[in-house]
């Protein structure tokens, strides 16, 4: 090869590199609870008639050339039109909201087909499924320490009304609220290659991560799921001896985290403590006194009162509401169905949504079953856990409905496709 091919090569690889991480931080909604905001919501605007202008070629060219459509272009077109069309219907029958107003508020929905462009890059090899690990890995390191400066340096209160920042005394005051999705990707990845390859090392840099969520995200819910699934993981890739082992090393590991917190601040240790016990009184209904607990409870009330209304919407659903249809109901009620995880998603699709959205993981469980020999690549094992590790956070948040959740799985569905499409065997170097 010239050097002037290889530079050419380079230029181009990177040019590549660089629109996929461009469409994995939007896609993933990096910059939306930031300062950067109200400059990336223009930018995302583009960046969605982008993608559907380069899907509409995309579909045309591979109709002309190969008289067909994969699997995995019927599931993104299904999913990305089909599913905001069913929910605006539905809004339209039940409240006479446009049609147009209920198909156009859901651009979550539609940012979700930059999976079909990096499925495009992947399979002309102008990227590689390690490539895009090594992105996350990278976005995940940079945000860790840029979080923790932010934390250490600045003030949250001080931006009390701004939508990079949450304030709530039960949890001690105003935090930002970062953008984590990247952090639990490595937090998980360290977690599996700890485990199968036995190295402690990476046990303290998983444990790094988790601290983080632990100590500045204070999600309970996260922190319940992530628990949850490292035992998952302990169970189906140890056996009895190192289970016990790492079982240990773990609750050692948060205890001293915990004990450290208490020497460093009793206040925020007791604050801490103190919100896995309104947790339970809220799966219980009652009042705790923590704002955020008690808002999702009246917004609980609020959506029995709409449902109410329409004997069939727990089937079908109430459809999705947009913020600039003036007759919107939830606007003077304050609700928003996303607050309320899964029984905000059960409000909005109904079971028939609900069961409808899951046919992306019918087809992808049976993708990994077709894929059993590659179950000892670590990259492989660690997209399957993330998916997983981002389904269950839905339990909780409903995060495969919502905001940028239908990218974010379709963009890791699409990863499981390739893998199993290609017989693609890419390691870890």
């Amino acid at each position: 090869m010239t050097k002037t091919k290889q530079d050419f090569y380079i230029l181009r690889k990177a040019s590549y590199m660089l629109i996929t991480l461009f469409a994995l931080l939007i896609g993933f909604q990096y910059f939306t609870n930031s300062p950067l905001a109200g400059i990336i919501t223009p930018i995302e605007k583009m960046f969605t008639a982008a993608i559907l202008s380069f899907v509409a070629v995309y579909l045309v060219n591979k109709i002309i050339r190969t008289k067909r459509l994969e699997s995995i272009d019927v599931l993104a077109l299904f999913l990305s039109f089909g599913i905001p069309l069913y929910t605006a219907i539905l809004a339209n029958i039940y409240w006479d909201q446009p049609v147009m107003y209920g198909f156009s508020t859901q651009k979550f929905w539609f940012i979700g087909l930059s999976a079909l462009l990096i499925y495009y890059f992947l399979i002309n090899q102008y990227i590689t499924v390690l490539d895009i690990h090594r992105m996350m890995l990278g976005v995940a390191w940079f945000s860790l320490a840029v979080y923790l400066l932010v934390e250490v340096l600045f003030d949250a209160s001080k931006w009390r009304d701004t939508n990079f920042v949450y304030c709530n005394p039960a949890k001690g005051g105003c935090g930002f609220k970062f953008n984590t999705l990247f952090l639990g990707y490595a937090m998980l990845f360290y977690f599996i290659k700890a485990v199968r390859e036995n190295k402690n090392i990476f046990l303290l840099v998983s444990g790094l991560f988790f601290a983080y969520f632990l100590f500045f995200f204070q999600k309970r819910g996260i922190i319940i799921i992530t628990g949850l699934l490292f035992f998952i993981i302990l169970v189906t890739n140890t056996n009895k001896k190192r289970f016990v082992q790492y079982i240990s090393i773990f609750l050692s590991t948060f205890i001293l985290m915990l004990a450290t917190l208490f020497v460093a601040s009793q206040e925020r240790f007791y604050t801490l403590v103190g919100q896995y016990g309104n947790f339970f009184e809220i799966l219980a209904g009652e009042e705790t006194g923590e704002g955020s607990a008690d808002s999702r409870l009246r917004e609980l009330a609020t959506m029995f009162k709409f449902s109410a209304k329409h004997a069939l919407s727990w089937v079908f659903g109430n459809g999705k509401w947009s913020d600039n249809w003036l007759q919107n109901p939830a606007i003077a009620e304050d609700f928003f169905p996303s607050d309320l995880g899964l029984l905000g998603v059960f409000f909005v699709y109904g079971i028939i949504g609900f069961l409808l959205v899951h046919i992306q993981f019918i087809y992808t469980l049976k993708w990994m079953k077709s894929r059993k020999e590659v179950n000892n690549n670590i990259l492989y094992v660690q997209i399957k856990y993330f998916l997983l590790y981002f389904y269950l956070r839905s339990i909780f948040s409903g995060a495969i409905f919502f905001a940028s959740g239908p990218t974010i799985t379709l963009i890791f569905i699409m990863l499981i496709y390739y893998i199993k499409k290609t017989q693609t065997n890419d390691r870890l170097s």
